[in-house]
């Protein structure tokens, strides 16, 4: 079945679908890969949960491209019509991509946050969870007032990151502001470390010394595998399933379902 919800908003759903967050250290650390590869490999894990993917990136937003998709709506039109969201509407306005993940890609204007009011984007993720089992929210490097109010609403912010000395402490700053918002607790903030190789210059127990918390997980450095991903739109799994980098998003997407959804979710799939 392909609709996005066989129910209406508020109709036999017992629970709220959940949020999962992507925040890069820097630019250039590989934000975007890893919500593209965490939503597809959490689709691929249950072919019958509802996976969508939020490009917050305004005017760079790459998702789209990423996954070879070609879209015509984005957040910004869907925020304006959020009287009318429905499964239907949705289903209609969202690019599907071939492994079953719903894109809402972000607007190409730069401006585009002041056609909607304040709130609107937080607005818009929390309506998306009566349809989604899962959203995952491509936040580029935002941490504005909609990306906190949306971090606060996650299960998990992923806090993607390369081990080098600059972006090592910056993700200590990133921490130290959000540790701030109310809702952001140490154990939501999961700190990635992207493109990770063992001889780097700073090594994984000098890394939990400067942020002063554990690295939940390392991705492998596999340039050429991510290269060509990027450059043909697919996801890493898709070009080598056996990698080691495919292998982590599988633990990753794996570690997702049993915090989000666990024993109630299946036990309401059953009644379904």
């Amino acid at each position: 079945n392909d609709s996005v919800r066989k129910s209406e908003p508020g109709k036999g759903k017992t629970s709220l679908g959940k949020i999962f967050s992507v925040l890069g250290a820097k630019g250039g650390v590989g934000t975007t890969t890893f919500a593209v590869n965490l939503a597809t490999s959490i689709q691929a894990l249950d072919k019958d949960k509802q996976v969508a993917l939020i490009d917050m990136n305004r005017l760079v937003g790459e998702v789209p491209l990423f996954l070879d998709l070609e879209t015509d709506t984005n957040w910004e039109e869907i925020g304006k019509n959020i009287s009318r969201l429905d499964s239907a509407y949705l289903q209609s306005a969202m690019a599907k991509h071939s492994s079953g993940v719903y894109v809402l890609p972000a607007p190409s204007k730069f401006e585009a946050e002041a056609h909607l009011p304040p709130g609107s984007l937080f607005q818009l993720v929390r309506a998306m969870r009566q349809f989604f089992d899962y959203i995952i929210v491509d936040s580029g490097m935002a941490i504005d007032d909609s990306s906190l109010r949306i971090f606060a609403e996650s299960e998990a912010v992923y806090l993607v990151s390369i081990m080098s000395l600059p972006c090592v402490i910056n993700v200590k700053k990133l921490q130290e502001t959000l540790f701030t918002t109310k809702g952001i607790t140490n154990r939501k903030i999961r700190i990635i470390a992207n493109r990770f190789e063992k001889k780097s210059q700073i090594s994984l127990a000098e890394a939990k010394k400067i942020i002063g918390t554990d690295i939940s997980e390392t991705i492998p450095n596999n340039y050429s595998l991510a290269m060509t991903a990027i450059n043909s739109g697919k996801t890493v799994t898709e070009i080598s399933r056996k990698s080691n980098v495919a292998r982590v998003y599988h633990k990753l997407a794996n570690s997702t379902i049993d915090s989000g959804l666990g024993k109630s979710g299946k036990l309401f799939n059953w009644f379904k």
